[in-house]
């Protein structure tokens, strides 16, 4: 029998494959429960909830989702925003983010309008 002072080994549990994954998400499509396939897989149930979700796209550092943007695109930008459009009301039916937008507006020399010059509103001269 064992010993009192070594404890009982452990295995390593291992991550499930890609393969086992695909047979996770059928099994569980055809009827069996999490803590039914955590058992047949010798799994925590975690590990199944993880499998049965739906893997996202991983972006790599650089890239962009969006179309980029035209010179056409940067030209009308430019003249919505000096035509006194705001970058948030600019930025959403070109799909872009509004840091981009006042990216391409620094890009193109354009001058902020001025109740937002320095994110403080102009104090009445008197």
């Amino acid at each position: 029998m064992f010993d009192q002072a070594t404890p009982y080994p452990r295995q390593r549990r291992r991550r499930p494959t890609s393969i086992q994954k695909a047979r996770i998400r059928l099994l569980h499509k055809n009827g069996i429960a999490a803590p039914r396939l955590a058992v047949m897989f010798n799994a925590p149930i975690q590990t199944i909830h993880n499998a049965l979700v739906e893997p996202r796209p991983r972006r790599r550092p650089g890239q962009r989702l969006a179309e980029p943007l035209t010179d056409a695109d940067l030209q009308e930008i430019a003249a919505l925003y000096t035509s006194g459009w705001t970058i948030k009301q600019i930025a959403d039916p070109f799909g872009v983010s509004c840091a981009l937008v006042g990216k391409v507006l620094r890009y193109l020399n354009i001058p902020p309008h001025p109740h937002t010059a320095g994110g403080r509103k102009p104090t009445p001269q008197a």
